[in-house]
């Protein structure tokens, strides 16, 4: 067979996949396949090995997924379903308000609605009704920190989180899948005392970082009313590999972004009583320059970008196993860890890791 007709059997299983707007993601897991549609993809897998036989049959078929991944163009008007992680979804353009119109009602000014605490909640939404409201993909993906919250939030604080409005989870797909462990926060307080040493502003990076930006993590703390407002920013996000530059949120792509958190907690630091975590946006490098150079302290920071909620969390109460939290939010941060946690291997590792990706980032890439 030549290149010219796998090419041709490609376009027409192309055709076939959105013609039944079937997401390519269930090729990989064999999810939703149908006789037909597993067919002509062996046939596809077949054909391309009698091409390219220096492959084995695993590499082929990964080749094939990342590419009609990249050529599949599915009708988001139309139904498309696949897994997440707990649960699968049917996606469509305002899907929920087309089937629960009351849920904009629901929506607090951030765009995040109230779990309500007898609702099933799992890693990728909570109950509703017949269905399953779905979690945006900018705040699920945070498998660990979602798997916290769902272990430790019953009736203990108000928690709100942020829906996806075109997806609706299939109630009799729901399961559980497990996590591996994760960091399970400080043992004692003394740690954050030490790394405040006195200060009310500290910043931690890495002591060498070849690159235009700075790799650093801001703490700001400030006393009102008899209590800690604590502020983190996590100038330079790492999103799994790579630097993070464009995060989709709430059905808008947004570039040049910043992880930030904000907590008010008691003066001895010990209990929380608020949370919330998302991004901030800079819209543009000059906006993203700027703050990189400047200090979360200074008030102007709020004056060229957009602050977006991830989550929240409420407790007259309070919640001591807050710096949890904040820990697994900041994921892959050393510069956190450390701050609540001390220096360690682990977090020596971690910092070595996340220096080298960047770094190979910022000498490769061109950002402005």
């Amino acid at each position: 067979m030549s290149k010219e007709e796998l090419d041709r059997k490609i376009s027409e299983f192309r055709d076939f996949l959105e013609k039944n707007n079937f997401p390519v993601v269930n090729l990989i897991f064999e999810n939703f396949l149908s006789g037909k549609i597993k067919n002509k993809f062996l046939d596809l897998v077949k054909l391309s090995k009698k091409v390219d036989t220096s492959k084995q049959e695993n590499e082929i078929k990964f080749d094939l997924i990342k590419l009609l991944d990249r050529i599949v163009r599915l009708d988001p008007t139309r139904i498309k379903k696949y897994y997440l992680w707990d649960i699968a979804v049917e996606e469509k353009t305002d899907f929920v308000f087309e089937k629960f119109p009351e849920v904009k009602e629901l929506l607090d000014e951030d765009g995040l609605i109230q779990i309500p605490y007898n609702s099933d909640l799992n890693k990728n939404g909570f109950r509703y009704k017949d269905s399953y409201l779905i979690f945006e993909n900018a705040y699920s993906r945070n498998f660990h920190l979602t798997q916290w919250l769902i272990e430790n939030w019953k009736n203990n604080f108000v928690l709100k989180l942020p829906i996806n409005k075109n997806c609706l989870g299939v109630s009799e797909t729901r399961r559980q899948v497990e996590l591996l462990s994760h960091w399970q926060g400080p043992k004692t307080i003394n740690q954050i005392k030490e790394s405040l040493a006195g200060k009310e502003f500290v910043v931690k990076g890495p002591s060498f970082f070849d690159a235009p930006l700075m790799d650093k993590t801001e703490f700001l703390f400030n006393s009102r009313d008899n209590k800690w407002h604590l502020q983190i920013e996590e100038l330079l996000p790492l999103d799994g590999i790579e630097l993070g530059t464009i995060i989709n949120y709430q059905d808008k792509e947004h570039k040049f972004y910043t992880r930030y958190l904000h907590a008010i907690t008691n003066k001895n630091l010990s209990e929380c009583f608020h949370m919330d975590g998302g991004i901030r946006v800079y819209k543009t490098y000059e906006n993203f320059e700027r703050r990189n150079k400047s200090e979360l302290k200074d008030s102007s920071i709020t004056s060229y970008s957009d602050r977006y909620k991830f989550f929240r969390v409420d407790s007259e109460s309070g919640i001591s196993s807050f710096q949890e939290i904040i820990g697994l939010f900041f994921i892959a941060n050393p510069y956190v860890l450390e701050f609540f946690d001390g220096e360690s291997n682990f977090t020596k590792d971690l910092e070595k890791n996340r220096t080298g990706i960047l770094e190979i980032d910022f000498k490769y890439k061109k950002f402005n």
